[in-house]
């Protein structure tokens, strides 16, 4: 039964979460700003055009020597894989894998993940970045945070 509650909650999320979006320009990087996202947690600032509770665990960590990506979703670890050309910004994750934990409350995890599993470009744009999704719309915004 509570599978049963936590897919049909999971699913009224997804549906819900492609109702706000925006469509922006993406302004080229001079040089491989990529490099920039290595040793920092982004934590999540806006998801789906809004605000993210500040109070959330969700962050996610970018190796650029591994190519491999780490996290939270809100209540969940993650990790898996990450494929990308600084040509363009193109950006996708794959091999996705994740804890199963019963999340109660208000959380983000099914649009954290949705935003992940929809991006398919990034941007940085002074200290934010940006997932963006095939038609441009902006899926995520990120802000970092140095590792200690």
């Amino acid at each position: 039964m509570k599978q049963t509650l936590l897919i049909v909650a999971t699913l009224v999320l997804l549906a819900s979460a492609g109702t706000c979006r925006r469509t922006v320009a993406v302004a080229e990087q001079p040089g491989d700003a990529f490099a920039r996202l290595a040793g920092s947690r982004w934590r999540p600032v806006a998801l789906y055009g809004q605000a993210v509770d500040g109070t959330t665990d969700a962050f996610l960590a970018l190796d650029t020597a591994t190519r491999r990506v780490a996290g939270n979703s809100g209540c969940n670890t993650f990790g898996g894989a990450y494929s990308r050309t600084a040509a363009g910004g193109a950006l996708q994750f794959s091999q996705m894998i994740s804890t199963r934990k019963m999340c109660l409350g208000r959380n983000i995890e099914a649009q954290f993940t949705a935003a992940l599993a929809a991006t398919t470009r990034y941007a940085l744009r002074g200290d934010t970045l940006v997932f963006l999704d095939g038609d441009g719309a902006e899926l995520c915004l990120f802000t970092g945070e140095a590792n200690d």
